[in-house]
């Protein structure tokens, strides 16, 4: 009769340390020579040669194709002056709940309009104010009574 495996211990010194984890498998065989520069890395993440390193190469010189284009794109290069942007008037928000039919019919106006929904909507809004007499002699009330002082 063959003898019973032993049975294996799981201890802490079998874990890894946080970036220290390295594959236990090697990669499927691919020619190394078909790597070519990709040799190196493959190496490196599985833990192999970590004493190896090679010398930085040289930068190859720059093709006078590459230069010239270089050279007008840096020429034909603007810089956009900042434009000064007024600040944002305070925004408030609220929900507005819809029926079904409304709200399919808005997103297909906003859609044909190739408009955002808010935009449709506060357009709409702006247009029925527009109309309400009295509202802006109430609103030069309301905001003269939140000024301080």
């Amino acid at each position: 009769m063959s003898e019973p495996k032993p049975v294996a211990s799981l201890t802490s010194s079998l874990l890894a340390r946080k970036g220290d984890a390295r594959p236990a498998i090697r990669r499927a065989y691919v020619p190394m020579a078909s790597l070519g520069a990709a040799r190196d890395a493959l190496h490196e993440d599985l833990g192999w040669g970590e004493g190896q390193r090679t010398a930085p190469r040289a930068p190859e010189p720059a093709l006078p194709v590459r230069e010239q284009q270089e050279r007008l794109s840096r020429s034909f290069t603007v810089t956009p002056e900042k434009a000064e942007h007024p600040p944002a008037p305070s925004r408030a928000a609220f929900t507005l709940r819809l029926d079904a039919d409304r709200h399919l019919r808005l997103r297909l106006a906003s859609a044909a309009a190739h408009r955002s929904a808010q935009q449709l909507v506060t357009e709409a809004l702006d247009r029925f104010l527009r109309d309400q007499p009295c509202l802006d002699a109430l609103a030069d009330q309301v905001r003269a009574s939140r000024r301080p002082g």
